[in-house]
């Protein structure tokens, strides 16, 4: 029973999954949703094992690299890219129309609809993707610790001091937007606390140009934006394969951080601190 609607009838998507909060009923699009917020009691912290963790590096051609050298892509893009020239066809049609006539309201309405289908597409693979690492046993799971504000900052400058290659940055930030790397680490973030178990966030700095065989850090180590080859050890390897390498061994040096404080309990030392490197 609902002030002001009476007693309604609602399909269930799922059970709460904890102790109802509140509840919020929305009309959005011509349809109406009723959220729940639980209270949900989280595990306390395992203890953890070194040897259990992994490291993903997100980026644009693989939207996932991860430290033992597979890869995750983004399996929609080709049908999210029709439904931006959809809507990109409709915005030049609403531009044509007299703002707040019934014809302009109508092409806004579906413009909306069409980014709501991009907005659940790329929801449903974050939430998959993430359930699925969340599921493989991992004790500990390594992501950068990207400012999204700053690299997805506009390039056009200032009139007195005008920016370079404006138009590629633009759809760059695109690219970015469009992965959604930010909701990623967040819906990873509070599935691995719900089971008591943690999500390490580390510093992106030359980790793809640093070798994990002899520790060189050189710019000239990445030759291309897939190829990393050492220049004094020649190790060749995918650059991106190897900056979760390397993330994963800043993850382990911050859990032992976290073990001298006393925040966490391990389980293990894990082996040597030269990680598995795959085969290029």
């Amino acid at each position: 029973m609902l002030p002001g609607l009476g007693s309604i009838h609602y399909r269930k998507h799922r059970p709460p999954g904890g102790i109802p909060k509140t509840v919020t009923v929305k009309k959005e699009l011509g349809k109406w949703y009723i959220y729940v917020q639980v209270k949900v009691e989280a595990q306390e912290p395992r203890p953890v094992d070194l040897n259990k963790g992994a490291a993903g590096d997100v980026g644009i051609v693989h939207f996932i690299s991860m430290n033992e050298g597979t890869f995750v892509d983004f399996p929609h893009f080709e049908k999210v890219r029709k439904i931006e020239n959809k809507i990109g066809e409709l915005q030049r049609q609403a531009a044509a129309k007299k703002k707040g006539s019934r014809r302009y309201r109508r092409l806004q309405f579906r413009i909306a609809k069409d980014w709501r289908k991009i907005t659940n597409i790329r929801k449903d693979f974050l939430h998959k993707l993430s359930r699925h690492i969340e599921s493989q046993g991992y004790d500990y799971f390594v992501v950068e610790d990207l400012n999204m504000k700053n690299m997805t900052a506009s390039a056009k400058g200032t009139i007195a001091s005008p920016g370079r290659n404006v138009r590629a940055k633009s759809g760059l930030n695109r690219s970015i937007l469009r992965m959604g790397w930010y909701t990623f680490v967040c819906m990873l973030e509070y599935k691995m606390r719900l089971s008591g178990r943690f999500v390490i966030k580390v510093n992106p700095r030359n980790t793809s140009i640093t070798c994990p065989k002899c520790g060189n850090v050189d710019k000239q180590n990445r030759r291309s934006q897939a190829e990393f080859k050492c220049t004094k050890c020649l190790l060749t390897l995918n650059a991106d394969t190897l900056a979760s390498i390397n993330q994963l061994r800043a993850g382990r040096a911050q859990m032992l951080a976290l073990c001298s404080k006393g925040e966490v309990t391990l389980l293990s030392w894990g082996e040597d601190e030269n990680l598995p490197i795959p085969a290029p």
